[in-house]
């Protein structure tokens, strides 16, 4: 107990000095830096205080300097670089504050250099790559800043490096892959960002690898797996989406949880680890996103992770949907109740301990056109010509069709000129479409042509295109069924058939237009009276 003496600096032949692992109080005295002669100075697992004397700097012969378990405040100072025959630095477990001194860089021999557990700040100095014959480096639980310098990876002697638990930001620097004797490397507990170096499948020694709790991205490298060594791999909590399957690994304990993973990565490596194998939780899957549709259009929702033997749940407003459980989800011919979020639940029997969750998309309705009403019902003269309009939108598209005459022209962009047959009855109907794609109801005109000829009311079904505007494939959708004689054509502006193709006996065709230029084009169905302009995107 009690305090350091300071006449012990007047034994000027003393060449070891041990007060370690007792109750020691005080400040270290400064008259110890007298001892020219000194070699070990061993007065860690005391409760020193105060700071450390720059008068140890001094002490030209010391090889081994404990200073750690203690109690001692203020900066490290400078003047311990002076300590050329140094190979033991311990001053580890203390208050130390301020910077890592760059002199350290002159400790040329040095073999252990213990910083560890202070409250050290700054940047690590980039003058520690000087310590060729360096082997074990601890700056771990500390406050540094800054990037890992990259001269680092001139330390071939290096066993181990232990950089955790500080503040550290920027990539991992590829260099650090040249430590060829490197067994534990730990980064863990850091800001660092960026991928996991493919250098780093050169370190054939490594037994250890925590990278954990930091902002690291991409995929992990699969030269990992041919790491015959490595025991430990902590890679939790990062921002990984690929994970190599390891097979060929010796790992006893792997942790690869808080990552952007999916079964496609967890299960091939079920049974790799020896020991212990941490794979839950997993961020969700998918982007959170708004989705705006047309009603009676499509929607679909896939989720990217398609293991054969997942299990899918949807919901709808946080309400399981019974009976649904395929990827995608597809829902057709949408109507008002269909708006909502939608998420998946993804399970897998092969991976028990994870439960995947899909972000949700919002499903909304573009507004539709305003329907209009072109009238109820007509007389006209045989073989009259006639001009009908609808109210003027700049925003929308109008689409006529038609029974019973030929359309002669469009006037503008809101009306028709017709030139009924003869005597019976036709139909004239149109519909808008807005520049999302969204059609408003079909509008029906009945028009009696000159004197009845008993022939009967013509039957006109309701036909719809979308989307419009389009960047692709287009959609046809008759209320009935397309007659099997029905021919599709698609006309450009100048009155060219670019594509044709017989409709077949469906209410729903498809047909794709990707391989056109973007333009104004028309949708022909002759045998039906149908013509519809289509924009493409």
């Amino acid at each position: 107990m009690g305090e350091i003496p300071p006449e012990l600096g007047n034994l000027l032949n003393l060449e070891y000095l041990y007060l370690n692992n007792n109750q020691l109080t005080g400040n270290i005295p400064p008259e110890l830096g007298s001892l020219s002669k000194l070699l070990y100075l061993y007065l860690n697992n005391n409760q020193l205080t105060g700071n450390i004397p720059s008068e140890l700097g001094n002490l030209s012969n010391l090889t081994r300097l404990y200073l750690n378990d203690n109690q001692l405040t203020g900066n490290i100072p400078p003047e311990l670089g002076n300590l050329s025959k140094l190979y033991e630095l311990y001053l580890s477990s203390n208050r130390l504050m301020g910077e890592i001194p760059s002199e350290f860089g002159n400790l040329l021999n040095l073999l252990y250099l213990y910083l560890n557990n202070n409250q050290l700040t700054g940047n690590i100095p980039s003058e520690l790559g000087n310590l060729l014959n360096l082997w074990y480096l601890y700056l771990n639980n500390n406050q540094l800043t800054g990037s890992i310098p990259s001269e680092l990876g001139n330390l071939s002697g290096l066993g181990l490096l232990y950089l955790s638990k500080n503040q550290l930001t920027g990539n991992i620097p590829p260099e650090l892959g040249s430590l060829s004797n490197l067994y534990d490397l730990r980064l863990n507990d850091n800001q660092l960002t960026g991928n996991i170096p493919s250098e780093f499948s050169d370190l054939s020694r490594l037994c250890y690898l925590y990278l954990n709790n930091n902002q690291l991205l991409g995929s992990i490298p699969s030269g990992l797996n041919n790491l015959k060594k490595l025991k430990n791999l902590n890679l939790n909590n990062c921002g990984f989406d690929f994970l190599p399957t390891l097979t060929h690994s010796h790992l006893d304990s792997l942790w690869v949880g808080n990552n952007n993973l999916t079964f496609d990565d967890i299960i091939p490596n079920i049974g790799v680890p020896n020991a212990y194998f941490s794979y839950a939780p997993q961020d969700s899957v998918e982007i959170t996103e708004d989705i705006h549709r047309c009603l009676r259009s499509d929607f679909s929702y896939t989720i990217s992770d398609s293991h054969e033997n997942n299990g899918y749940a949807w919901y709808k407003d946080n309400v399981l949907l019974p009976g649904v459980a395929s990827n995608p989800l597809e829902i057709d011919y949408l109507r008002e109740a269909d708006s909502g979020s939608y998420r998946c639940v993804v399970t897998n029997a092969l991976a028990p301990d994870l439960t995947l969750y899909s972000r949700e998309k919002r499903l909304n309705f573009y507004p539709s056109p305003v329907s209009f009403d072109i009238a109820g019902q007509i007389d006209v003269s045989e073989d009259e010509i006639v001009v009908y309009s609808v109210p003027e939108n700049a925003d929308v598209d109008y689409s006529w069709y038609h029974t019973g005459g030929n359309i002669l022209s469009y006037p503008t962009d809101n009306s028709i000129q017709v030139q009924w047959g003869s005597g019976g009855k036709g139909v004239l109907n149109s519909y808008s479409t807005n520049e999302h794609g969204c059609v408003s109801d079909t509008a029906t005109l009945q028009v009696n042509i000159g004197p009845t000829t008993g022939i009967g009311d013509i039957y006109v079904r309701e036909i719809k295109v979308y989307p419009n505007p389009a960047s692709g494939a287009i959609r046809i959708i008759s209320e009935t069924a397309f007659p099997n004689d029905s021919m599709l054509e698609i006309i450009d502006s100048s009155g060219k058939v670019v594509k044709t193709e017989p409709l077949k006996d469906v209410v729903s065709y498809g047909t794709d237009l990707s391989f056109l230029p973007r333009g104004v084009y028309f949708i022909v169905i002759r045998s039906l009276g149908f013509s519809q302009k289509i924009v493409l995107q």
